[in-house]
């Protein structure tokens, strides 16, 4: 058979749905001998006549083109991806890593912490499950590893806040809403603590940070009151106590979060001015 050249013809027409394979169009000159217009061939018949002249917009489509001088020839390529698909990209050991845990914690969050597997993982990762067992051998490891990734975040979010307030009053407004924000259900913090196992990992450090922050509270009170530092203990102690009563209630019972944590901080702040007073 002659060989042909190929011209590129213009697209025209709608795309028409076709199913598991993906099809080009190429035009074939007038004037090859025992040619067809009908003619539909296999890319292995065409392979050494044609090319294709464009990817179909999707897989599993065909364009409709046109060309005067041309007969349209429908050229099948089964099971050949699209030239148009986006080639995936690869992720460092970070990225990957981080990727996994923010799957992970959309999972946990959206179905619940028993109902988290690292099969499930894997497929709302888009990976393998060897892939995920590379970077955490365990589930118990995998979600210590998320609690610890979350908690430096939040501590450091938090201290970042700490360092902006202008005064007293927006100090204790960000420590309630701190604790609103760890006694929420939709807080994977609060929903990974529920496990022992997992909070394990963090609860030393955790014990360290609370001193520091009662440290932190205390100086502030007694600075700020002239009063002893065990009184300002004893304020730092009730105060947290109400934060936290709160932000139970409201995990619980739902309501306006801002006007309660604005309730709450009142509540606190008259508690403080009446015991503070010699």
């Amino acid at each position: 058979m002659n060989r042909a050249t190929i011209h590129e013809p213009r697209v025209h027409g709608e795309v028409s749905e076709r199913s598991k394979e993906h099809a080009w169009k190429v035009c074939i000159p007038n004037g090859i001998e025992g040619s067809n217009p009908s003619l539909s061939a296999s890319f292995s018949s065409w392979a050494s006549l044609t090319k294709p002249i464009h990817p179909p917009p999707f897989a599993g489509t065909h364009s409709s083109l046109t060309c005067r001088k041309c007969w349209q020839v429908e050229l099948c390529v089964p099971n050949l991806p699209s030239m148009g698909q986006t080639k995936r990209t690869r992720l460092s050991p970070e990225e990957r890593r981080i990727q996994l845990l923010d799957s992970a914690k959309t999972l946990i969050l959206a179905k619940g912490l028993s109902s988290f597997t690292m099969e499930g993982l894997a497929r709302e990762a888009g990976v393998s499950n060897p892939l995920v067992y590379k970077y955490f051998d365990t589930r118990l490891s995998l979600l210590q590893a998320l609690l610890k990734k979350e908690s430096r975040q939040f501590n450091s979010q938090l201290e970042d806040q700490v360092l902006q307030a202008r005064n007293h009053d927006e100090l204790l407004t960000t420590f309630v809403s701190a604790n609103f924000m760890q006694f929420s259900s939709s807080n994977i913090i609060y929903v990974l603590r529920e496990d022992p196992d997992v909070f394990s990992v963090i609860a030393e450090a955790e014990r360290q940070q609370h001193r520091a922050t009662a440290r932190f509270l205390v100086k502030t009170l007694a600075d700020q009151f002239t009063i002893t530092t065990q009184q300002a203990e004893q304020l730092v102690v009730l105060a947290s106590g109400a934060s936290q009563t709160a932000a139970a209630h409201y995990n619980r019972y739902g309501g306006e979060r801002d006007i309660m944590i604005a309730d709450t901080v009142r509540f606190i702040r008259g508690g403080m001015n009446t015991l503070a007073k010699p």
